[in-house]
């Protein structure tokens, strides 16, 4: 059973990378904690897979690579530094850092595929749209112009917004795998630290007064998804009770946030200013805790 969950969760992957991520996490998870090295057989017959398909002129590079390290590796590095019982915190920055070093090196080496591939995607949305506007010149103009605005956004910050919803994809996996599993930290009190706040105000200083702006915008996106947790966690603490024993409420929280970016921004502030003020007083229980073993 385990082997042919986890050839789904491949074919899933080859559909949607973070619908793939969300399947392993939460349908295969149980077998990689309950046995350690199942998770090392998973990441074996991945890359099994990942090499079969593109031997087989299935995947090319960047997708066999984006299945491989995005999908795989990352999954697999979840569960084996939860298995070690180390804190969300570092598991997450860990994660952070190898999914932003690879995307770093994916389009260092790709940037030109990757700019043809989405192009011509582009391209071919626009010729259909052109024969669906035929005769309505006004409606295709203002229709082209919203296709290179997309083109130029998504070729400028493609690698913050890949890494953002790949770690957004793994805390909501974390999150639905560790609601019943009473050994394992919450990520409704997961809390990032300090240190990483002083390099984004430091990335937000060259993006508005520097050249490099370009980089520093993909860095702030790519964390966004941890202030965003935070902040989730925050709003759960204070108002959550309101939220359990209903359905229809969790439902409406959670499409809010799928189609209101300010309320994202607003979550994200709070969680940013969480790592200061400590709303949930995390720090002063730890003290606490730490006093009494002493």
């Amino acid at each position: 059973m385990f082997y042919i969950i986890g050839f789904i969760s491949f074919i899933i992957a080859l559909i949607s990378p973070g619908l793939g991520v969300l399947f392993i996490i939460t349908a295969m998870g149980r077998y990689f904690v309950e046995n350690h090295r199942s998770i090392y057989h998973f990441f074996i017959g991945w890359l099994i897979l990942c090499g079969s398909f593109y031997l087989l002129n299935q995947l090319d590079k960047i997708t066999t690579l984006d299945l491989l390290i995005g999908t795989g590796f990352s999954c697999f590095l979840l569960f084996v530094l939860i298995n070690k019982e180390y804190s969300l915190n570092l598991i997450f920055m860990v994660l952070l850092l190898i999914n932003s070093s690879f995307i770093g090196l994916r389009q260092l080496f790709f940037h030109k595929e990757i700019a043809v591939r989405y192009n011509e995607a582009l391209d071919e949305a626009m010729k259909l749209v052109i024969t669906r506007f035929e005769g309505n010149s006004e409606q295709e103009q203002i229709f082209h112009e919203i296709i290179e605005l997309m083109r130029n956004f998504y070729l400028q910050y493609n690698p913050g917004f890949w890494v953002a919803s790949l770690m957004l994809c793994l805390m909501i996996g974390y999150f639905f795998f560790s609601r019943k599993r009473e050994n394992l930290p919450k990520l409704a009190d997961y809390q990032t630290h300090l240190y990483v706040i002083y390099t984004l105000i430091i990335s937000l200083c060259i993006a508005l007064f520097t050249e490099y702006k370009l980089y520093a915008v993909n860095y702030l996106l790519a964390l966004s998804p941890l202030y965003l947790m935070q902040g989730i966690g925050v709003v759960n603490s204070k108002i959550g009770r309101w939220f359990l024993n209903s359905k229809v409420l969790i439902a409406v929280a959670i499409l809010s946030l799928i189609i209101n970016p300010y309320i994202v921004i607003i979550i994200s502030t709070i969680g940013l200013f969480d790592c200061w003020f400590d709303f949930r007083k995390i720090n002063k229980m730890e003290d606490l805790n730490e006093n009494h073993t002493n």
